[in-house]
């Protein structure tokens, strides 16, 4: 069954919630897709009679089978396009984003093994997200938002949410990057700066934006790599 892509988009989105907030409420995927919560209870209650989504209002929505495959594609389109976009035709890591979000819906598979092949099969987009394989699955590591870390954690980045271009900018002007590595100095009390050294440099960010980049403590990769 061909889906349209307000449908796609709304399956994407679900299991992106999900991933990053443990659920997906009909207010959070409004404010995603940028329409009314009756739209999204709509789009839901659709998606629920095709089996794509299990839909329990009030507490939120989880993917089938047949939801999570649809969404897999969706975001394997979109984050082959973006290092695409990225590594052959220049584009800025925070411009990459919104011009994958235009394409993904129509380029056809035989595009898609063509940009696939020749990023060699890579398995992370610019931002550090994994890309879902042909066969729809997907490595997810256990991280946590860099303001959850405390005082003294050696960290490593290891991916920095793609959907705020300006906010992605100033992250990479402080040097933040996947696969770069963090330490935190201080965290002011009361919602203030987190100080930081990445590499060499002391950085100070804000909480807000430190709930955009995501991490793992360096001694857990250290000893996967030993």
């Amino acid at each position: 069954m061909q889906l349209s892509s307000a449908a796609q988009d709304t399956l994407k989105n679900i299991y992106l919630l999900r991933r990053r907030a443990g659920n997906a409420t009909n207010q959070a995927l409004a404010e995603k897709l940028n329409v009314r919560p009756a739209t999204v209870t709509k789009m839901l209650k659709r998606l629920a009679r095709l089996r794509f989504i299990i839909y329990e209002p009030y507490y939120g929505v989880r993917l089938t089978d047949s939801g999570r495959k649809v969404a897999f594609e969706v975001i394997r389109h979109h984050r082959l396009l973006e290092l695409y976009l990225f590594r052959k035709l220049g584009f800025a890591w925070d411009e990459v984003h919104n011009e994958a979000e235009s394409l993904e819906h129509v380029i056809s598979e035989k595009l898609e093994q063509r940009i696939a092949e020749d990023l060699d099969d890579v398995k992370t987009d610019p931002h550090g997200h994994p890309v879902p394989t042909k066969d729809g699955q997907i490595h997810e590591e256990d991280l946590d938002i860099l303001s959850n870390y405390s005082v003294g954690d050696r960290l490593h980045i290891v991916e920095v949410m793609d959907d705020d271009s300006d906010a992605l900018r100033y992250i990479g002007s402080l040097g933040i990057l996947p696969c770069c590595s963090v330490e935190i100095l201080d965290k002011a009390p009361f919602e203030g700066p987190i100080r930081v050294k990445v590499d060499s440099n002391v950085k100070e960010i804000s909480p807000k934006l430190a709930g955009m980049i995501y991490a793992t403590r360096r001694e857990i990769i250290e000893n996967v790599s030993q």
